[in-house]
């Protein structure tokens, strides 16, 4: 639902995510890898070198792309560049409340519909960022939380490049993306 969210209200976006059905973490990765190099489909030798190189974050030219995973859920978001985008995923149990606080501050945390939701979304900002990532995640703010519907809001995200979010609680996992136009 957040994918085709995104994709609603942000041209150019793609991706995917999937359960894994307790698959260990390095096959949920592979997984999410093949699906992306067979996502999008005009990848040329060196985009796929990158992609497929689980030991390095994918950067390929002409696409910005974020891949997260957790326990039974994972994926991938897309979006050309020059845009960028960030993507978390979240089973809402591993969330700590005392962690949250630590690096959000009070004003954050009075406006977020549900505190622990700053978690994913200050994850996906900053994979957002790229190479603008500051040095730790308290130099980011998100701000503006509005519902889109009874499980999905829309956020915005400030610091060195602003950043407009979307959110969706499944129930069991929170799942963020962030885009950077």
């Amino acid at each position: 639902r957040l994918i085709t969210a995104l994709s609603e209200q942000i041209a150019g976006v793609t991706g995917e995510c999937c359960e894994f059905g307790g698959a260990a973490v390095p096959e949920s990765r592979n997984a999410i890898r093949n699906s992306l190099m067979t996502g999008i489909l005009d990848w040329d030798d060196n985009d796929l070198a990158v992609i497929g190189d689980l030991s390095q974050v994918p950067r390929p030219y002409e696409w910005s792309i974020s891949i997260s995973h957790t326990h039974d859920m994972g994926g991938w978001l897309a979006v050309p560049r020059p845009a960028q985008i960030g993507w978390d995923v979240e089973l809402k149990t591993r969330i700590k409340k005392s962690l949250v606080e630590r690096v959000c501050s009070p004003t954050e945390l009075g406006q977020a519909p549900n505190p622990l939701y700053l978690w994913s979304a200050k994850e996906a900002y900053y994979k957002a960022l790229e190479d603008d990532q500051p040095a730790v995640v308290t130099q980011l703010t998100v701000t503006a939380w509005l519902a889109v519907s009874a499980e999905m809001w829309s956020w915005q995200g400030l610091g060195p490049r602003n950043g407009i979010g979307l959110l969706l609680d499944t129930g069991s996992w929170t799942m963020a993306a962030c885009l950077i136009p």
